[in-house]
């Protein structure tokens, strides 16, 4: 954190005359540490936003700055919102434990909202007012780490500048650590199981056979937690079973480090299976990608000495995509369906009179090219006539981000032909990506299908 010396010469040219001199005394004898906290934002004047920040892996480093005379620590930063820029992220580093955290989002002419995550992701408050209302964050503590403070649309034709800033009180006094909690004996899903240190178990397994247990994460429940002891030259294999949602899973050895993982998309089984592994205890970690809940059936196996067999592969569920609203933003994309290579995959789907935005997500097991094609339903093939709105319509390819790859708009000053939109990429990584429908006006009605087509490189 960097200290406030050369704002302190500033601090005391403001208060030069015998006027200023009073008010100057009398802040520094009030009380009030947020009126004092706001004097010194006022002389910082933060920094611009630096694209591209659309995700924690690209956020911005926010410069912290540290006063001994107000006892407090504040960051400030501005930035935009519009267009595809969907949401910005900004990395909060904290050298040490601070209380009484605020986090304050104002000079909004939109609606925008603003999150604070921790390292992993999990959210720990969020603000949400409607319009173009300011929101304020208030954390009571927040020990020594990273933070990820986020800031997105409340609505999805939300464009705004806006302000941030961060403004906390450091704590002088050292941390004792929490003293160990003895792991739970009950099998199962026994709150709480949130961590490594409280993890549940899975009962006492026999080498070859399966235990299974049943949980849930829903509500401010994000993970749980079991241990599985492994014996000598042994082999484990996890399956995650029976999900609504999209829930992942992780295998850790018993200092914390990740072994195994799966993450596959939307509501689909995960398996890990591991050989060789030392004898010990081993962590299986749940939990949420993104904000899905659900139950769900995890089996753990383990062999002793002896590898296991895996079983026949199931061919993945055929799901068949829908415009199926809300999916107005990424966050409640529809899915588009089972993608494979060489297979056309179609979707039909239509902007209501006032609406902007259909988001699809799709998924890709393999490195591939794709073709997109969008075709205006009113169009006929030449027989039919475009309305207004269908004029201005078009789609995009994004990346998991949100960040646009492809887009079938036409350049300045060139008007599309027809009512076929296309456009193909020769390259893309096995991944999540989604496609975009949107248009630039709205008032009448737009039917579409739109299609797309992988081939395996």
């Amino acid at each position: 954190m960097k200290t406030v010396r050369e704002l302190c010469q500033s601090l005391r040219s403001l208060c030069s005359s015998p006027h200023r001199r009073r008010g100057a005394r009398r802040l520094s004898q009030s009380g009030d540490g947020l009126e004092s906290r706001q004097l010194m934002t006022a002389l910082i004047g933060g920094f611009y936003e630096n694209e591209s920040n659309n995700s924690a892996s690209q956020a911005n480093d926010l410069e912290v700055a540290q006063s001994e005379l107000l006892n407090s620590v504040w960051s400030r930063v501005e930035g935009q919102i519009g267009g595809t820029d969907t949401q910005d992220f900004f990395r909060l580093q904290l050298d040490q434990m601070v209380t009484d955290a605020r986090i304050s989002l104002y000079n909004l002419s939109a609606d925008l909202d603003v999150q604070l995550r921790n390292s992993s992701g999990r959210l720990l408050a969020s603000g949400t007012r409607s319009n173009f209302a300011s929101e304020l964050l208030s954390i009571p503590s927040l020990p020594a780490g990273t933070y990820y403070i986020r800031v997105y649309r409340g609505v999805t034709s939300a464009r705004s500048m806006y302000s941030a800033a961060f403004s906390a009180t450091p704590s002088n006094s050292p941390v004792t650590p929490p003293t160990p909690v003895t792991p739970p004996v009950l099998t199962g899903d026994a709150e709480p199981n949130g961590s490594r240190e409280t993890a549940g178990s899975v009962g006492q397994l026999t080498s070859g056979v399966a235990n299974n247990v049943y949980g849930s994460l829903t509500g401010s429940d994000q993970e749980d937690w079991y241990r599985v002891p492994v014996g000598a030259s042994g082999t484990l294999q996890i399956d995650l079973t029976g999900m609504s949602a999209d829930l992942d899973v992780d295998i850790r050895d018993s200092s914390g480090n990740i072994v195994g993982s799966s993450d596959a998309a939307l509501s689909a089984d995960e398996q890990i299976r591991l050989t060789g592994l030392s004898a010990g205890n081993y962590f299986v970690r749940v939990y949420r990608y993104s904000d899905a809940g659900s139950s769900y059936r995890l089996s753990a196996l383990v062999n002793d000495g002896a590898p296991v067999t895996p079983p026949a592969p199931t061919p993945p569920p055929v799901v068949v995509g829908v415009d199926a609203e809300p999916n107005n933003d990424r966050l409640s994309a529809s899915p588009f369906g089972t993608m494979q290579s060489g297979v056309t995959t179609s979707v039909s789907g239509s902007l209501a009179s006032a609406e902007s935005y259909d988001w699809f997500q799709l998924n890709i097991s393999d490195a591939s090219s794709m073709t997109v094609e969008l075709t205006l339903r009113n169009w006929q093939n030449g027989r039919g006539t475009m309305n207004r709105c269908d004029i201005v319509t078009h789609v995009q390819l994004c990346d998991a981000a949100g960040n646009v790859l492809r887009d079938s708009t036409p350049a300045f000053g060139t008007a599309p032909r027809g009512g076929i939109r296309r456009f193909e990429l020769s390259s893309l990584s096995a991944g999540t990506y989604y496609l975009r429908v949107f248009r630039t006006r709205t008032g009448m009605a737009s039917p579409y299908t739109l299609t797309a087509t992988p081939r395996a490189l």
